[in-house]
């Protein structure tokens, strides 16, 4: 049985993109949401946050992925991997400068291999 619930905008890769903007790096992200409310949430948290959503593509099609964390097996799930999981080599390609051109690049497993 639960105690609370809370809906937050992040993933491993948003939280990171954040630390490192608050720390004064200048940040892009790339990748895709939704243009549901948990996609809406998120952008407005870059925004505010600071961080480039240039390479953010926002999919009327498909919702933004959620993770529900759960105690089971010590481990959390990506319940539904969303929009970022049509994140392509082709996608990739379209932002190669950028990504060439950065001192550091952050991938997560939270786009397809």
């Amino acid at each position: 049985m639960g105690e609370t619930f809370q809906t937050k905008p992040g993933g491993k890769g948003a939280n990171q993109a954040v630390s490192a903007a608050r720390f004064g790096a200048e940040v892009k992200m790339i990748g895709k949401v939704g243009m549901d409310a948990f996609g809406m949430e998120m952008m407005t948290m870059f925004e505010q946050e600071g961080i480039q959503t240039d390479g953010v593509e926002q999919n009327p099609d498909i919702s933004t992925g959620i993770a529900s964390i759960t105690i089971s097996e010590n481990d959390n799930r990506i319940v539904v991997p969303g929009a970022n999981h049509t994140v392509d080599s082709a996608y990739i390609t379209r932002f190669k400068e950028t990504i060439r051109t950065s001192d550091m690049v952050l991938i997560q497993f939270e786009l397809p291999l």
